[in-house]
């Protein structure tokens, strides 16, 4: 997960995107991220997202 991170964190300093291709790159990151997970760690992803949603108090902002 880090170096999968590492690599996009390289990639969005030293490049531009337009809007789009932002998007895409983003929703590349996602997928690559979530294919390296187990189906429990998946889940136990997606109830922690769920749980600190920027509404709800004492929410998560930030990386690892």
């Amino acid at each position: 997960m880090h170096r999968i991170e590492d690599n996009y964190d390289n990639l969005f300093a030293t490049s531009r995107f337009t809007p789009d291709g932002l998007r895409q790159a983003r929703a590349r990151k996602r997928d690559e991220m979530l294919s390296v997970l187990n189906r429990s760690q998946r889940e136990r992803l997606f109830a922690a997202q769920q749980n600190n949603r920027p509404n709800r108090p004492g929410g998560f902002y930030g990386r690892r």
